[in-house]
């Protein structure tokens, strides 16, 4: 973040439990071997707690498309990856015995 000091956007999010104050902080092209990737951070303080969120993604972030990026895409992937989490930890059984067999793995996790 220090390289990109003037990164930053401030606003408000209607969370679950009421109005949320967001911080939005990010870099782009930061280099990872032949890569280069963007960092979002997102402080929130909001009624029921505070929280700090961070994704990585090759989008390049400007002030224009870092709200929707942290609302409309990181937290809807967040979803996604509860859903997975339920099915691995929720006594399903979904481990990694599963994958000794890509189909028998992939039918079982239709069925699930």
């Amino acid at each position: 973040m220090m390289m990109s000091p003037k990164n930053v956007s401030q606003g408000l999010r209607e969370g679950e439990h009421g109005t949320v104050e967001q911080t939005l902080r990010w870099t782009s092209r930061i280099p990872f071997a032949e890569h280069e990737f963007s960092v979002l951070f997102s402080g929130e303080i909001g009624p029921a707690c505070a929280s700090l969120w961070v994704w990585v993604t090759n989008v390049e972030i400007d002030r224009k498309n870092a709200y929707a990026l942290a609302n409309h895409g990181g937290r809807k992937r967040q979803g996604v990856e509860d859903s997975f989490n339920v099915q691995k930890n929720g006594g399903f059984g979904l481990e990694h015995a599963f994958c000794a067999n890509t189909i028998a793995a992939q039918n079982y996790h239709l069925i699930l």
